[in-house]
């Protein structure tokens, strides 16, 4: 687990539970489960912490590619039901690390 810090708490988050984080106004919201976390922190101080299954598909949105359903041209579905947009510039990036963690995993 990896600690996040709010102003009243810390939380121990399990990156495994971790679905997608986002970043807005200097602010990174972690969905784990049916919560969100939210800090002030930066998205890449973030992926230092998280282990490789998850992917950087656009610069405000990460993913744990073990919650991803299906990826289209420019978003990923995740099997929450959430749609998590692909930059034009990390699409072939994405699907290429995408397709390496499933050769891994199965």
């Amino acid at each position: 687990p990896f600690a996040v810090r709010t102003r009243q708490r810390i939380y121990l988050v399990q990156p495994s539970h971790v679905s997608y984080a986002e970043s807005a106004l200097r602010k990174v919201r972690i969905h784990v489960g049916d919560e969100v976390v939210e800090t002030y922190a930066k998205l890449s101080a973030l992926m230092r912490e998280l282990p490789s299954r998850f992917v950087q598909c656009h610069k405000s949105y990460v993913v744990n590619m073990g919650f991803i359903k299906e990826i289209a041209q420019e978003y990923v579905l995740l099997t929450t039901g959430d749609r998590i947009p692909i930059s034009q510039q990390r699409r072939k990036r994405v699907r290429e690390e995408v397709l390496a963690y499933i050769g891994r995993v199965v």
